[in-house]
């Protein structure tokens, strides 16, 4: 895969009634280290005046999303597995808890996708199950 690439993102919540659909789409950095991939994005915050580096590390089994800047959090990606993290946001810091349902990682020499199924709970209580897509050419 090339160095610089496209990352897309998008994601489903369902709380349960209400879904709520995210999607990005940004040019990023590749590249591959002791055998994890890396991806190396910026996203802008709300009101699109500052820009915060995020980074995705892919192995063969796990997928690790780490944001910083506005809203941090550390969130870890294993099938059937729980990891907990902290959410931290100008409003205040919560705590959260993924547990991975379902995770799969299809790399190929120019493209990568990934599909992960997790239940979402925040400060303890379950909210939300979701599933997040990335894509990478």
């Amino acid at each position: 895969m090339n160095k610089n690439v496209v990352i897309s993102m998008s994601g489903l919540h369902n709380t349960g009634g209400d879904d709520e659909n995210i999607e990005l789409v940004v040019a990023g950095t590749y590249y591959n280290k002791n055998g994890k991939h890396y991806l190396i994005y910026e996203e802008s915050d709300d009101d699109g005046l500052n820009l915060h580096k995020n980074t995705i590390k892919v192995t063969d089994k796990t997928v690790e999303l780490i944001k910083n800047g506005g809203s941090d959090f550390h969130l870890f990606f294993e099938e059937n597995r729980k990891s907990s993290s902290y959410y931290k946001t100008p409003y205040g810091t919560f705590a959260m808890d993924v547990t991975t349902t379902g995770l799969k990682i299809d790399s190929r020499q120019d493209s990568m996708d990934i599909e992960i199924r997790y239940a979402l709970a925040i400060n303890y209580e379950h909210t939300s199950d979701c599933m997040m897509s990335i894509k990478v050419k």
